[in-house]
């Protein structure tokens, strides 16, 4: 596994295109990644770039993630 940018790449992946969530901080890596799709990346690194993102859904939303050697998972789920 590649770190944290492989989390936050995964986490952009499932935000991007979702109606009601809008991206308002992303940073591409320098140089291409092969854990996402060209473009799909999210660099992050503490102090400097984030990835950050607004709910404008009418309700709450919780992100969960798992990962194990080989996959990472990331869901982000409405809550009532």
């Amino acid at each position: 596994m590649d770190g944290k940018c492989q989390i936050s790449s995964t986490l952009y992946c499932v935000i991007k295109n979702l109606p009601g969530i809008t991206v308002t901080e992303r940073h591409s890596h320098s140089k291409r990644v092969y854990y996402v799709p060209e473009g799909y990346d999210a660099a992050v690194s503490y102090g400097s770039v984030d990835l950050k993102f607004r709910n404008d859904l009418d309700t709450d939303v919780r992100i969960d993630c798992s990962c194990d050697e080989n996959t990472v998972l990331v869901r982000l789920i409405k809550l009532s």
